[in-house]
């Protein structure tokens, strides 16, 4: 395949801009940086001065433009999420099923395994429950949550490996054997939906969770005296907060205060519905989202129902809301949620030998576009 270089970026990576303004591709992976000449024979592309950054990443994300996962948990819709991410800039994803029986769960692992073979824009799959609280519920459907079961339990760790990325739990609601057992699967698990304490929080996180679900959303809140699950987590240092910056899901005073609790561990997240707001109302199985006027999805109980911003908003609202440079914002959208799933050795840098997939902006940063080189077959 030939080398492709890439003249008159602006790069950032890792919350800077680098000095390069030159960078080389070749098999779908990056070969160099700062290279003053394209090798003879290779492709020249000028990017007039626009920013490239690694490819942004969003962790939580429910549909695509117009097929919402938990729904139609299949091939086709796993397709059409991935066209979504790179029509939004968004290169890499974990498609999130949100709670629902047991037959689907394991229909979604088998449709994502079968997908990341030839897919390499999906991380995995995020499943966001069953077994969560319900009073913290949100939007989920009550009839499907469930109290953890060893048998179930087990067939997921078995049906889940190289495929089941995240889960979201609320802890409470576990055996101190079985959430011990969970963690030790390998699977990323995060404390989420839950109604835990601040105290049974901490002995979560030293157990093992590194990561919360949607901070400040669907857990128990940061109260006088009872610091609940927001607390424990803006109080540790270990673990990970996304963040849904829509101006809906959190306060912008809310956001900075996490900001400056959480630091390079506060990342950010879409939890979206749908992509690009094209579907005005999702009402399955118990599960209800309306789009309003002013740009949110709520159901009929008057929840919000996932979001309905793209990742390169979620960035822009980043650099309003917490008064940040485009450079760290960017970072929040890559090699930060890199590192909350453990695959910032594989992506999240602009470095020799990490994958050529990248998102393409200006200031405005909502123009942004993918820009994904792919290794020879």
């Amino acid at each position: 395949m030939k080398r492709v270089f890439i003249k008159n970026a602006r790069l950032l990576s890792q919350g800077v801009e680098l000095r390069p303004t030159t960078i080389s591709v070749e098999n779908g992976r990056i070969v160099s940086l700062g290279d003053a000449e394209p090798q003879a024979g290779a492709e020249v592309l000028d990017l007039g001065g626009k920013y490239l950054s690694p490819g942004f990443t969003d962790i939580q994300l429910n549909g695509g433009i117009r097929k919402f996962f938990s729904q139609t948990p299949d091939a086709e819709t796993l397709a059409e999420m991935t066209e979504g991410c790179l029509k939004h800039a968004t290169p890499y994803y974990q498609p999130t099923l949100v709670t629902a029986l047991p037959e689907t769960i394991f229909e979604a692992i088998e449709a994502v395994r079968e997908a990341m073979k030839t897919d390499p824009h999906i991380l995995g799959m995020h499943l966001e429950g069953p077994f969560l609280n319900p009073v913290r519920r949100g939007a989920h459907t009550l009839e499907y949550i469930r109290i953890p079961d060893d048998e179930l339990l087990d067939k997921l760790i078995e049906k889940g490996k190289g495929v089941i990325s995240l889960i979201t739990v609320a802890p409470e609601q576990f055996t101190d054997a079985q959430i011990k057992k969970l963690i030790a699967s390998g699977i990323q698990v995060s404390a989420g939906h839950s109604e835990i304490c601040y105290d049974g929080a901490k002995d979560a996180f030293d157990k093992g969770i590194r990561i919360v679900t949607h901070l400040y959303n669907a857990m128990s809140a940061f109260e006088p005296r009872k610091p609940g699950l927001v607390g424990a987590a803006l109080d540790d240092d270990r673990v990970y907060g996304p963040i849904i910056l829509d101006g809906a899901h959190c306060h912008p005073a809310q956001a900075r205060v996490a900001y400056r609790a959480k630091g390079e561990r506060l990342i950010l997240i879409t939890d979206a519905a749908v992509l690009g707001r094209e579907m005005d109302e999702l009402d399955f199985e118990g599960f209800h989202a309306k789009l309003t006027p002013d740009g949110f999805y709520y159901n009929r109980d008057g929840k919000l129902a996932g979001s309905a911003i793209d990742m390169p908003e979620a960035i822009k609202n980043a650099m309003s809301y917490l008064n940040i440079t485009l450079a760290e914002a960017v970072a929040m959208a890559t090699d930060r949620p890199a590192k909350a799933v453990g695959r910032d050795k594989q992506i999240g840098q602009l470095t020799v030998g990490y994958p050529a997939f990248f998102s393409v902006f200006t200031d405005e940063v909502t123009d942004a576009k993918s820009l994904c080189f792919y290794p020879e077959k």
